[in-house]
């Protein structure tokens, strides 16, 4: 296909990004630099006013939402909404992206260790940078990544963390919905916080399903936004190739 035809096909096209646990989108940053200037990308930021459930969310971003054809990019807690999204509002976005997330509560000791510690506000400014490591932005993050995550754990409020661990936590997945849109699930190869079970999960929900695996940690747009954008891509060129 013409690579101008393409470019303008994608101009019609609004990828929308929908953030973690943190809901900031501040995140998305590394990855957003690295899309193509000729495709609209929209960050959907949630709100902190009041802790909302996922119908709220999902009604939330469906306010949001731009006109036209889309792609929803989902992060982590955010695949939730999703699936929330999508069994509760009649929406048929054109493919989803699903970055380390999941549909069922993951590694349900380490959630319910984060949900009992007694002064989260106190624990989010002074994490080791070893824990971060760990189980957010691998052995290989940089002080400055470290710095910037502490920084939006920082600026949550501490009751908007524990009603969002408390949504992971009481979230129960139903089996019986199905979507025909093209689905691809990133899986992050070294994601201590989400099982590669997760992935399995979202196959019984989307036709066509793939999973794309790759090296890193649970933040995976974060320390790989390079090869997370390349594969993002090719699924917005699949999508608009299909389209001609």
């Amino acid at each position: 296909m013409d690579r101008n035809r393409q470019a303008t096909d994608r101009q019609s096209l609004t990828l929308v990004l929908l953030p973690g646990l943190d809901g900031t989108g501040k995140l998305f940053q590394p990855f957003l630099s690295l899309l193509p200037p000729d495709l609209p990308a929209q960050v959907i930021t949630y709100p902190t006013a009041n802790p909302l459930d996922l119908s709220e969310l999902a009604a939330y971003v469906r306010d949001q939402l731009p006109e036209g054809p889309l792609i929803l990019l989902a992060e982590s807690f955010s695949g939730l909404v999703v699936l929330e999204l999508l069994r509760s509002n009649k929406l048929s976005p054109k493919a989803v992206v699903l970055c380390a997330t999941f549909a069922v509560p993951p590694r349900p000791r380490v959630l319910w260790l984060i949900q009992r510690i007694p002064f989260i506000e106190q624990f989010t400014h002074s994490v080791p940078d070893s824990i971060l490591k760990h189980f957010c932005m691998g052995e290989h993050a940089t002080q400055e990544q470290l710095d910037i995550l502490r920084e939006v754990l920082t600026g949550i409020p501490p009751r908007i963390i524990r009603h969002r661990l408390n949504l992971i936590a009481r979230f129960q997945a139903d089996d019986k919905s199905r979507f025909e849109i093209p689905c691809y699930y990133l899986q992050a190869m070294g994601d201590r916080l989400v099982p590669a079970s997760a992935a399995n999960l979202f196959q019984r929900h989307f036709i066509p399903f793939q999973i794309r695996q790759i090296e890193g940690p649970h933040f995976l747009l974060q320390s790989q936004p390079g090869v997370c954008a390349e594969q993002v891509m090719s699924l917005v060129n699949q999508v608009t190739e299909a389209e001609i």
